[in-house]
């Protein structure tokens, strides 16, 4: 859900069913559940509907154990995924997530930088003042457009094309050295490997969090 939504990880794991509008099928955030201040839309595409979890009786949020908090074991899961990626996968954290998320959207052209913007909640540009504040729809066409095409690339995590034993996932080469090393990049790297690359699926790297 982080890698598809671009969303911060205490949006996604404080989720509540109150926020789902499954008939738009969209997360509707109120303005005290984002770091910004400001109410948000955020579209959802089938692939991220289909790791929605089912309800459960007296529990509001979507993930967690416990019926009245809201998901909180990150490392706990990120430590497991870890260890299903294998020794061989570079360190990453979970920004690393909407970092790569906002990072790919622009590299591939999938949405231009305010479009981008807007869908991960950042203010700037046109956006910025007053209006911004009331204006939570703003791009939200181009908004669903754009996850619905970021969703495409990411379910080729589970159909890759297959060349001379390398699972193709991106046309782009991997950016190299440092910070600027994202972790969709490391994916690619890793299916590349031999060793590693029949083991990632979307689901080691869709980061959904436990129930």
């Amino acid at each position: 859900m982080l890698i598809l939504t671009g969303q911060r990880r205490c949006e996604i794991g404080g989720l509540e069913w109150s926020e789902i509008n499954l008939a738009a099928k969209q997360i509707e955030l109120p303005a005290k559940r984002c770091k910004n201040g400001r109410p948000h839309i955020v579209p959802l595409t089938d692939l991220a509907i289909s790791l929605l979890p089912e309800r459960r009786e007296g529990h509001r949020h979507l993930f967690g154990k416990k019926p009245r908090q809201p998901f909180s074991g990150w490392s706990q899961t990120k430590r497991r995924l870890n260890q299903r990626l294998g020794a061989d996968f570079a360190p990453w954290t979970l920004h690393d997530l909407r970092r790569s998320f906002v990072t790919h959207l622009n590299e591939l052209g999938i949405a231009e930088p305010h479009i981008v913007e807007a869908i991960v909640n950042h203010v700037s540009g046109v956006k910025g003042g007053v209006a911004g504040i009331y204006n939570r729809a703003a791009y939200l066409p181009e908004r669903r457009k754009a996850l619905e095409a970021w969703s495409g690339v990411i379910s080729s995590l589970r159909q890759p094309v297959t060349t001379s034993g390398c699972r193709v996932i991106f046309e782009k080469q991997p950016m190299v050295g440092g910070q600027n090393f994202s972790v969709d990049d490391r994916i690619l790297s890793n299916l590349r490997h031999p060793r590693t690359r029949d083991r990632i699926t979307h689901n080691d790297v869709a980061a959904r969090p436990h129930r």
